[in-house]
């Protein structure tokens, strides 16, 4: 791989797309940041000829439907986008000889287990996005050898935590702002996963791999710990448009990062940690 790569992000004006493209611009890379419009996944023409037309070295894929309630309204919406959009993405990734990076959820999990769950458990999804993500993974896994599948969990970290903390009303009631909170799992510092999807890049991992902060907790727990940390700041409200609940959602999924240690790679740092520091950088 030369010094100076060209990587191609689709979803770029997603969150995880955005916090992407403000990493890498800090890079010697050249970045094209496509927004929907500019490249829509459900498009497998569409995705190929944008792919040709940039020739990347590396594709980030994060675009993605992911509110998990609204996917249970328009399931054939979700397939389009999270199956046969990895799918489309694989084959253009394969046709000029990228390395694709694409994003998996710990929501392909039944989350009944109180084990952790390694990369080689079996994913038994309890609501449509999940089974559409378990749809996009094979696909990818299917399609192009040279992939690197990040499965992670419960994103936090991507805009500052005032900005954050004010947005979260809309957003998905599997992600860290609005799931249950008894619910168990994993969140994670995007900052620290950007860092370590770069060092498997750089180490040629291949593959799937589990991608979250050390530790795991529970929502109330996370909760609590933002406000010890923040006592001013309040916990937002949930949307009065988004609150029918129509998607069962795991109780307890902790990913194991097996693979992550076999490569010799280190772990991310615990949660609390990249916590304290994401407020501390940002208040």
């Amino acid at each position: 791989m030369s010094s100076r790569r060209r990587v191609l992000i689709t979803g770029a004006q997603g969150r995880l797309g955005t916090a992407f493209r403000k990493a890498w611009t800090s890079h010697d890379d050249e970045v094209i940041a496509l927004s929907r419009q500019e490249l829509d996944v459900k498009d497998a023409e569409s995705v190929l000829k944008q792919c040709e037309r940039y020739q990347p070295n590396i594709i980030i894929h994060t675009a993605g439907f992911t509110d998990i309630d609204l996917v249970e309204e328009e399931p054939e919406e979700a397939y389009r986008v999270n199956a046969y959009g990895a799918r489309h993405v694989a084959l253009a990734a394969r046709a000029v000889g990228a390395q694709l990076v694409h994003f998996s959820t710990d929501q392909v999990f039944q989350g009944s287990s109180e084990q952790s769950y390694e990369e080689t458990a079996y994913p038994l999804p309890v609501h449509t996005y999940g089974a559409s993500k378990v749809a996009g993974d094979r696909f990818v896994q299917a399609i192009h050898p040279q992939h690197l599948i990040v499965r992670t969990a419960w994103l936090f970290g991507i805009s500052p935590i005032k900005e954050e903390i004010s947005s979260a009303a809309s957003s998905s009631r599997s992600s860290i702002w609005h799931a249950e909170s008894t619910a168990i799992g994993c969140p994670t510092y995007v900052p620290d996963l950007i860092h370590h999807v770069e060092e498997m890049l750089g180490q040629r991992c291949h593959g799937l791999y589990h991608v979250t902060s050390s530790g795991s907790c529970s929502i109330q727990e996370f909760r609590d710990a933002i406000g010890a940390l923040t006592p001013a700041l309040e916990w937002p409200k949930r949307s009065p448009h988004r609150t029918t609940h129509r998607a069962r959602c795991p109780e307890r999924v902790v990913l194991e990062p097996a693979e992550l240690m076999r490569t010799g790679i280190p772990p991310m740092r615990h949660w609390y940690e990249a916590l304290a520091d994401w407020v501390n950088r940002n208040t």
